[in-house]
């Protein structure tokens, strides 16, 4: 993986709206079926209908499967298929980290610590990885270019007791 870029996990569960990017997505209709991957070969496993709310574009995507959305490619890296409505899709993304400093109006200082590399304070950049089991958010500092992932102990337990909506600004 190039060093600046990261990879971003999203899940959306069978019959809610998630975002990916900016944009709404809503997941549905998962059932054993037929796709195509991006090779052209065409391959049987769980699907499930992406629905892009900004046109009502519908993609029925498997795993390996991928699809455009806000000019980022997502792909699916794996779908579970559960009992009436339980299914869901975990796409992924590798987006570019911006290196520059961030400006305080854009992190929320809910999660927020001083920087390992100069002391400055870093804020919650709005970014959530799941993806090794664990919350993992990203945080970035306000003085340097550094980008800091943090898990473990009250970042943890911020989203057990239920995600906390992202607040550009908060605790300035």
């Amino acid at each position: 993986m190039n060093p600046n870029t990261r990879i971003v996990s999203e899940r959306i569960d069978e019959g809610t709206v998630g975002i990916l990017g900016d944009e709404g997505v809503a997941a549905g209709n998962a059932y054993v079926a037929k796709y195509q991957l991006p090779c052209g070969r065409v391959v049987e496993g769980p699907t499930i209908a992406l629905y892009l709310t900004r046109d009502d574009q519908k993609h029925r995507v498997g795993v390996g499967g991928e699809v455009s959305v806000g000019g980022r490619v997502w792909v699916v890296s794996q779908i579970v298929l559960g009992e009436s409505g339980s299914s869901w899709i975990e796409l992924q993304s590798e987006n570019s980290i911006d290196r520059s400093p961030a400006t305080p109006e854009t992190l929320d200082f809910l999660i927020s610590s001083r920087c390992d590399r100069c002391g400055g304070r870093t804020g919650w950049d709005g970014s959530v990885d799941c993806s090794t089991g664990r919350v993992i958010v990203g945080t970035r500092c306000i003085r340097c270019p550094e980008y800091e992932p943090l898990t473990g102990g009250a970042v943890e337990q911020w989203f057990v007791d239920g995600a906390p909506l992202f607040t550009p600004g908060r605790g300035l």
